[in-house]
């Protein structure tokens, strides 16, 4: 996960340089496989053999960027962190220039499949570290979240974009989001619920190169476990 998110994702519709004859895929709208010719891929400025931005963000800041010393909207000299009004403005500018979400576990099963013509997109969270800050419930029992965090402003980005197909990998350690572990757990459950998903990223956000096997274990297996109770079977094996 090496691009930063305060860069524009390179451009994945590149006029593709090998011969395609046809393709199918199936829309939302019929579930039917359509058939696209290399002339149509060609015009559309598709390429599958380019490769998929993977966005690695860490805390979403409730800041404006005025408030932050960085430029760009960053809250750290490597970018990692952003303030609300830039994550905001990244995510409608993603949009505008032709990228659609998928998750990371379908690009990892090799199931690219995003509407035809747009490019896929993948959102991650390492640390988990208030970027899904809760507010309260409603009465029907689903979260109300702080606008400012990321998954309020993923959910806002949600509902103005239904077509974005917005979803995010948030990985997380032992402190899960820091709202007190029964909130946090309710919100995981809605979250997995909800197009997004949860993963792994070590009991104590260890560097896992200077750790000898036990306790890699350790620090890996403590938090398979914590997720196998809280969401059993609806977690992503994948560790971050």
């Amino acid at each position: 996960k090496d691009t930063e998110p305060s860069e524009t994702p390179e451009e994945t519709t590149a006029v593709p340089s090998v011969s395609v004859t046809e393709t199918t895929e199936t829309t939302p709208e019929t579930s039917a496989f359509v058939t696209y010719s290399a002339e149509e891929y060609r015009n559309a400025g598709v390429n599958e053999l380019n490769s998929v931005p993977v966005l690695m963000y860490h805390r979403i800041y409730g800041m404006t960027n005025a408030e932050t010393q960085y430029t760009g909207g960053n809250v750290d000299k490597d970018g990692y962190n952003r303030t609300s009004e830039a994550f905001e403005a990244d995510l409608r500018r993603y949009y505008e220039q032709g990228y659609r979400m998928m998750r990371l576990t379908d690009f990892v099963d090799g199931n690219i499949a995003v509407p035809f013509g747009y490019s896929p997109l993948i959102l991650t969270f390492d640390d988990g570290i208030r970027d899904v800050v809760l507010q309260g419930w409603n009465d029907d029992g689903t979260p109300v979240f702080d606008p400012t965090c990321a998954i309020g402003i993923l959910e806002k980005i949600k509902a103005e974009y239904p077509d974005f197909n917005v979803t995010a990998t948030f990985f997380v350690n032992s402190q899960l989001f820091e709202n007190g572990e029964d909130n946090d757990k309710k919100i995981m459950k809605w979250m997995v619920d909800n197009g997004y998903d949860i993963g792994n990223h070590t009991r104590d956000h260890v560097k896992l190169g200077g750790c000898d096997a036990d306790e890699i274990e350790k620090q890996v297996g403590y938090m398979y476990k914590k997720l196998d109770e809280i969401i059993p079977g609806q977690y992503v094996n994948i560790n971050s």
